[in-house]
């Protein structure tokens, strides 16, 4: 199972005359690696609580939801079927996975997995800021025609992966014990809010603050949390008293970031 998260971390897609995404090929491998196991009756459950019955239900609600769309798609001659399909299967994998992660996954090497996430992130982001500054780099790894997602979105990534790297920053900082790593860690949050407003995303912005919110009351940390809630009630007043400010930055995709803070604005 650990190919699979270290994958959607690292994004990007395949090229076989039509596109693979890399967690779509890691879920699929996934699954191929679990079926022999199942077979003869080698793999033993892991010891849990029984998995909530609501996951269930959402899994059948969307399969049912998607084959009702594809459907209603054929009957009007309107085509992109696959397209329909890859969308639904954004709500579907992880839900796939929970369930065979809940019932035969291990955490032994959790920690491992997460280094490696964390590793990957960094290089998605690397590659994020290197196209935003040039936009036409290409990067292709021949012979199984792998893009990574930077180089297909010009920069536009970083709203994906700077998210990403935001959330195991997090992690780091809630399970460290050096003081050091926290820090580093802490700071590290502060590029990332960066790095998501270069990146174009409006609604990025306010995952990233919805994020550190909930994680400072789920931990406890009441100080941070209202330094966080502070600091984003005064960004928001000061943008809405006078919305001009935005235009007073020269790149067009912090402005468009910033753009979602702006209420009183008719554009």
């Amino acid at each position: 199972w650990a190919i699979l998260p270290v994958a959607y971390v690292l994004g990007g897609v395949l090229h076989f005359g039509f596109r693979v995404y890399m967690h779509e090929v890691a879920l699929v491998l996934a699954i191929a690696a679990l079926l022999p196991f199942l077979a003869v009756k080698a793999f033993k459950k892991v010891a849990r609580p029984s998995l909530s019955m609501t996951i269930y239900f959402l899994i059948a609600y969307l399969v049912i939801h998607l084959t009702i769309s594809e459907i209603a798609c054929k009957r009007e001659g309107l085509g992109g079927m696959g397209n329909i399909l890859r969308v639904y299967m954004y709500a579907l994998w992880p839900l796939i996975f929970a369930v065979l992660f809940f019932r035969y996954g291990s955490t032994s090497h959790i920690k491992h997995v997460l280094l490696a996430m964390y590793i990957v992130s960094l290089v998605r982001v690397t590659l994020g800021i290197l196209t935003s500054e040039y936009p036409n780099l290409l990067l292709r790894i021949p012979l199984i025609d792998y893009f990574p997602s930077a180089i297909l979105t010009a920069g536009m990534d970083l709203r994906y992966s700077a998210l990403l790297l935001s959330s195991i920053a997090l992690c780091y900082v809630s399970i460290s014990k050096s003081l050091i790593v926290r820090v580093l860690n802490t700071g590290l949050l502060g590029f990332s809010a960066y790095f998501l407003l270069i990146g174009g995303g409006r609604i990025s912005l306010v995952a990233f603050f919805g994020t550190l919110m909930i994680w400072t009351f789920v931990q406890r940390r009441f100080i941070a949390l209202s330094a966080v809630a502070i600091a984003l009630l005064a960004l928001v007043t000061i943008l809405n008293t006078d919305s001009s400010l935005i235009y007073r930055i020269d790149d067009f995709r912090i402005r468009r970031t910033l753009s979602v803070l702006v209420f009183k604005s008719p554009t």
